[in-house]
């Protein structure tokens, strides 16, 4: 398995993206059981 890259050292900044995009999703009226679906899926889809 490769390494996975380090974003917190490539892109500092980029963490305070990530948590918009989180607090985003849950502030929308997207049911909590299918925002789950979706985190997994897309964990899947990332390896």
């Amino acid at each position: 398995m490769s390494q996975r890259i380090d974003v917190a050292k490539l892109v500092p900044g980029i963490y305070r993206h990530f948590f918009a995009v989180e607090k985003l999703l849950h502030d929308s009226d997207l049911p909590t059981p299918t925002l789950g679906l979706v985190k997994l899926r897309a964990s899947q889809i990332n390896g």
